[in-house]
């Protein structure tokens, strides 16, 4: 058993970020992964989080646009049971 002092609670901006990372993976089939919530934290504003990818060199922009192609991009691709989409799913 859990001892109640050891869960994890979660602010209600963080409530919302799982939540949007909630909405976007039903697009892919309901599965959350960590691409998710960094999408989802990529749609809120965080200035402290844009200082902190920015004093580790990170480029926020493309960031932001490798996760949101990684996960709204499998969403729009017509599944098929072809040779072709069945090697991208090994």
């Amino acid at each position: 058993m859990h001892d109640a002092s050891n869960r994890i609670r979660r602010n209600p901006a963080a409530k919302r970020i799982f939540a949007d990372a909630e909405h976007v993976a039903e697009l892919g089939g309901g599965v959350v992964y960590p691409v998710h919530l960094l999408y989802a934290t990529f749609l809120t504003e965080d200035e402290h989080r844009d200082n902190t990818l920015a004093s580790l060199g990170f480029d926020k922009k493309r960031l932001f646009s490798v996760a949101k192609r990684q996960v709204l991009l499998p969403a729009l691709e017509p599944s098929s049971g072809s040779k072709k989409a069945r090697t991208r799913w090994n």
